[in-house]
């Protein structure tokens, strides 16, 4: 019979943010360099990660109604401009990330059966779009909705077509010995 009784705890759920968890770390180490370090204030300290805290989860702060110290109500209001960044910068990464995933499963919800030699079609030459093409309705569409994996197929496929190129025209020049 298992004993039940060593197991792992399990993992408490992650707190989510809309900034990552290195920004915020990052904007707490800054915080405590400034207030601690230098002026030794743990409570301003404290009173500005509630701040951070309370501005990341959309809390409105009004410095003049705030009841925080000057001190922390300063040095939370240096890093705000940072903090809009980084939370911009998760929500598009979120969102980017969001598509990458719908992509990926209307590709699964599209694929066919494995290619064998009685259902293999052979696509003509003229109907296969390049790697140019490829990037240049990306581009036009306007989003850059193209996985790592993708861009790097293009990549090699791009690769490709220069070497072939460069290898029929020099095909074309005669050779001296």
């Amino acid at each position: 019979m298992k004993n039940c009784d060593n197991k792992a705890p399990k993992k408490s759920a992650k707190i989510r943010r809309p900034i990552s968890d290195k920004a915020y770390r990052d904007f707490k180490n800054r915080l405590e360099v400034t207030l601690l370090s230098h002026l030794c204030n743990e409570t301003a300290y404290m009173e500005a990660v509630n701040l951070l805290d309370s501005y990341i989860d959309g809390t409105a702060i009004d410095p003049i109604k705030c009841e925080s110290s000057q001190e922390a109500v300063i040095a939370f209001h240096i890093i705000r401009p940072e903090i809009d960044k980084a939370m911009k910068r998760s929500s598009d990464a979120r969102r980017r990330a969001m598509l990458r995933r719908e992509a990926a499963l209307t590709d699964i919800a599209e694929t066919k059966p494995q290619d064998t030699p009685e259902n293999k079609t052979i696509t003509p030459e003229k109907d296969r779009m390049t790697a140019d093409e490829a990037i240049y309705r990306t581009k036009q569409s306007g989003a850059n909705t193209l996985s790592r994996r993708q861009r790097r197929e293009l990549d090699r496929q791009l690769s490709r077509n220069r070497r072939k190129n460069l290898n029929s025209h020099l095909q074309t020049f005669p050779t001296f010995r």
